[in-house]
């Protein structure tokens, strides 16, 4: 009889959560029983179960939710008395630091895009008590322990729109997000973001999104 995994999937993407547990349930050769607790699109509803249901032994977590970092929670589930095993599935290969890898919870970093097979080898390591990260996601941390990110010195100040762009790019908005959020075309919100790294000494937004995370509170 194959093992019971109890499963909390948590992803702003209602067609991502739909993948994954069609996968989980359905198609994934793993020889578990996989079952999904629940399926949520914010941070503060994973907490809020984390905190009120029974914990799962998985959690699949997605960084970029609309209501705070995914490492919010995963900071979260460190408290818990007995924290589920943490796999991060993300679109963004640049979000973490090494720093970030001394949350034990977290077992695993693959990113979205890649092959169902990749995602279920690093699913099988983790459920034998292994790690498994993304080789992409240990680059970009690799680069920027050698850069040194440095905190955001505006050279020109913000106009009142760009700060308004700038504090949804703080809270992990997409382009598109940031547009719907201000009615705004996604063009302009282009425009304004480039504005924002130039005005930041900022070479693209990959590197103003990783200062804006290395410098956050904790």
């Amino acid at each position: 009889m194959a093992a019971v995994v109890t499963v909390l999937l948590v992803d702003d993407d209602a067609i991502t959560l739909d993948f994954l547990e069609a996968w989980l349930t359905q198609n994934c050769f793993l020889p578990y029983e996989f079952q999904i607790l629940n399926r949520v699109q914010s941070g503060r509803m994973a907490i809020d179960l984390l905190q009120n249901q029974p914990t799962p032994d998985l959690l699949i977590l997605d960084l970029n939710l609309p209501d705070m970092n995914g490492m919010a929670v995963a900071e979260f589930v460190q408290t818990l008395l007995q924290p589920p095993l943490i796999l991060l599935f993300s679109g963004y290969e640049d979000w973490l630091e090494w720093r970030d890898t001394a949350n034990l919870s977290i077992r695993g970093y693959v990113v979205k895009g890649g092959t169902v097979e990749t995602l279920e080898y690093a699913l099988d390591k983790i459920l034998m008590g292994d790690i498994f990260w993304d080789p992409v996601v240990y680059y970009h941390m690799h680069q920027k322990a050698r850069q040194g990110y440095r905190p955001i010195v505006w050279h020109v100040p913000l106009t009142e729109r760009e700060k308004e762009v700038f504090r949804l790019l703080c809270k992990g908005y997409k382009q598109a997000q940031i547009a719907s959020e201000l009615f705004l075309s996604t063009n302009t919100v282009k425009t304004h973001l480039r504005k924002i790294c130039k005005k930041a000494g900022c070479p693209g937004l990959a590197v103003l999104r990783g200062m804006i995370h290395n410098h956050a509170p904790r």
